[in-house]
């Protein structure tokens, strides 16, 4: 039994530690998901919040015990596919507090996110199904199968995504003169 569906069969049986755990452990990883879709922090932690309210309320029993990431990260897509359909999108800025940071800890940091920052810009280059395929099974560490299902495709399309999004990034990155491992 998978850790996350141990966590959420103790949450069914009223043990509220489970739920804990959950949004402990898929918490930061959803935001990262969801803002994939409405780039904007602010709305991604929001939204995620909501996914583990209705993750709370509905308390749906799961027979595959893969199912609960699935479920997890199907209701956040959905979520946030609403939000941007949705007549009263906003467009706001989220200032992060930044007290207690020296500009050598910021030079730091940028150093440090050169790479991470020059493959971010990368991914946003290349098609949507091509980004958010690579994000589920590299990101959120997603079977193929699990990926399937989230964007409702089958597990062949879901292979050709990414072999297809890695190319795309191999080609961006390569004019960029950027230094990768293999992709």
């Amino acid at each position: 039994m998978t850790k996350e569906k141990c966590a959420y069969s103790r949450f069914l049986d009223g043990d509220k530690s489970g739920m804990e755990e959950i949004v402990r452990e898929y918490n930061s990883p959803l935001i990262f998901f969801i803002n994939g879709y409405v780039k904007n922090l602010a709305v991604a932690e929001d939204i995620a919040a909501d996914t583990f309210c209705k993750v709370f309320v509905k308390r749906k029993k799961l027979s595959d015990p893969s199912g609960f990431k699935t479920w997890l990260y199907t209701i956040a897509r959905n979520l946030a596919l609403d939000w941007l359909k949705s007549a009263q999108k906003q467009r706001t800025v989220c200032l992060n507090e930044i007290d207690g940071y020296s500009e050598a800890d910021f030079d730091d940091t940028i150093l440090k996110n050169e790479q991470a920052k020059t493959l971010h810009n990368a991914i946003k280059e290349i098609k949507s199904d091509y980004r958010e395929a690579i994000h589920l099974v590299y990101f959120d560490e997603l079977s193929y199968k699990e990926a399937a299902k989230i964007m409702r495709k089958s597990e062949k399309q879901i292979k050709n995504l990414v072999y297809r999004a890695k190319l795309s990034l191999k080609d961006i990155l390569e004019k960029e003169d950027f230094v990768y491992e293999n992709l």
